[in-house]
């Protein structure tokens, strides 16, 4: 996700999102996304990044 000019929160490598409780989000990721050396995009990689 990313921040539009208006400081919303819009899609970027994920697509959509909700809220499934108050401490947990449900992120879709965008398919096809690979990694300079060619590795796919996965969950993971976004868990491994926070």
């Amino acid at each position: 996700m990313r921040y539009d000019r208006n400081l919303k929160l819009e899609p970027a490598l994920a697509t959509s999102w909700e809220i499934v409780s108050p401490t947990t989000w449900r992120f879709h990721l965008r398919e096809g996304v690979k990694f300079q050396d060619g590795a796919e995009f996965t969950a993971e990689d976004v868990q491994a990044s926070l």
